[in-house]
């Protein structure tokens, strides 16, 4: 779980994703809390929206879609529900076996 979690390559399953999202979240509210300077807000913003496109464009990878599908409103709900492939796509290996 979380191997190159900045990386755009490779498949993820709905249960890495919905951790992501929570610990992104948490770390988002947690930082517009305490932050008050808005340059260093934004500094640390940047690499927690960086994961949390990259955790997306896998989860759509292992649907067999492209990761630009992620900006589609509410989409992010989307992917933590349905169930991805369980075969290889274009994309690579399912998340089960890609750690063979």
């Amino acid at each position: 779980m979380f191997n190159n979690p900045f990386s755009y390559n490779g498949r993820i399953q709905r249960l890495e994703y919905s951790i992501s999202l929570i610990i992104s979240l948490i770390l988002l509210i947690s930082i517009d809390i305490f932050c008050e300077d808005d340059i260093l807000l934004t500094i640390c913003t940047i690499p927690i929206i960086w994961f949390m496109t990259a955790q997306a464009t896998k989860r759509e990878h292992d649907l067999n879609f492209s990761g630009w599908w992620q900006f589609i409103p509410f989409r992010y709900f989307w992917l933590m529900v349905i169930k991805g492939n369980d075969s290889v796509n274009k994309y690579n290996l399912p998340p089960s076996n890609q750690n063979i």
